[in-house]
């Protein structure tokens, strides 16, 4: 989950972790998901991802949600890959 939404915030700067694991992690998941990671930005809705029973349909729809859809940031997205 925290790989959509810093995917989706252009103006993150730094990830942070204390485990270099979870970085890794981190990187793997956003390497192996990059297509369904880009597509949710585009359109704005939450994949199915592992780890989120219960969870996903709170997000989506919750009025602060931080996922909205960005076809400019999915463009950008999709040069730098």
């Amino acid at each position: 989950m925290n790989v959509l939404f810093a995917l989706a915030d252009p103006s993150l700067e730094m990830i942070n972790t204390i485990f270099s694991t979870t970085f890794f992690d981190f990187v793997r998941l956003l390497e192996e998901e990059w297509d369904s990671l880009v597509q949710a930005v585009d359109d704005g809705i939450i994949p199915e991802l592992e780890g989120l029973e219960g969870l996903k349909d709170h997000l989506q729809v919750h009025p602060s949600s931080l996922l909205h859809p960005d076809t400019d940031l999915t463009h950008c997205l999709f040069r730098t890959n």
